[in-house]
């Protein structure tokens, strides 16, 4: 099971090291830190965690994550069906990470959720996360894109005419820190790692996708900075 923690605050830079000193290689048995992100312009952190006992999580919670200096108000967010994707193997260098929260009418859901994890996409935008988050928005999706631009004409074209899309939320992720060590984010990535159909066929005959890409860059877009490595 996954989830985010946010960390409302004033004093974001506070909050960001107390987060790093608390969490980083510090998981137990049952609950790893994975990273925390800062989402430009929002008054708050995003912590993701990797449970298998949510217990044993509201816990390490409280302990660690709630008593971080500065912190002044939190929320959970459960992530259901959490997914991983290949990132194409010909995609260009710096690419820009947005998070995309989606509302979406309930009846409609499993379309829209599917929608966006099969669609045949290219290179210039993609995704390589996505979950349900119930709540202040139904679908979260993590995206990769040359520029805003690319990523407000995908929103534009293939997310916004979906029937039963109210509406996207369009997030800059400022700067993002790996909290788990490289081989559990690589276990845990694996592990949720799903391949669509038309993606099978291209990675059969060309290897065009990468399931697990060289770690610098891998880790660069996906989950730490790289000062981590």
């Amino acid at each position: 099971m996954m989830l985010i923690e946010r960390l409302y605050t004033s004093d974001k830079d506070a909050v960001w090291s107390g987060v790093i000193d608390r969490l980083k290689a510090r998981g137990t048995r049952t609950v790893q830190p994975l990273y925390v992100s800062d989402l430009k312009g929002q008054k708050y952190l995003s912590v993701v965690f990797h449970t298998d006992v949510i217990d044993d999580c509201a816990m390490f919670l409280v302990d660690n994550v709630a008593m971080c200096k500065n912190v002044e108000d939190t929320q959970t967010i459960m992530l259901l069906k959490p997914v991983f994707l290949p990132m194409p193997g010909d995609r260009p260098k710096d690419l820009e990470r947005y998070s995309l929260y989606l509302k979406v009418s309930p009846k409609h859901y499993p379309s829209v959720y599917n929608e966006i994890l099969h669609h045949e996409f290219g290179v210039n935008v993609f995704p390589n996360y996505m979950a349900y988050a119930f709540g202040d928005y139904d679908i979260l999706a993590t995206f990769l894109a040359r520029d805003k631009g690319y990523m407000e004409e995908y929103v534009r074209e293939h997310l916004e005419p979906l029937s039963g899309v109210n509406s996207v939320i369009i997030n800059e992720i400022n700067r993002t820190e790996l909290l788990a060590t490289t081989p559990q984010w690589r276990e845990i990535q694996r592990s949720l790692l799903y391949i669509p159909p038309w993606m099978s066929k291209k990675m059969d005959a060309h290897y065009l996708y990468d399931i697990d890409p060289p770690t610098e860059e891998y880790l660069m877009l996906t989950g730490a900075m790289e000062d981590d490595l």
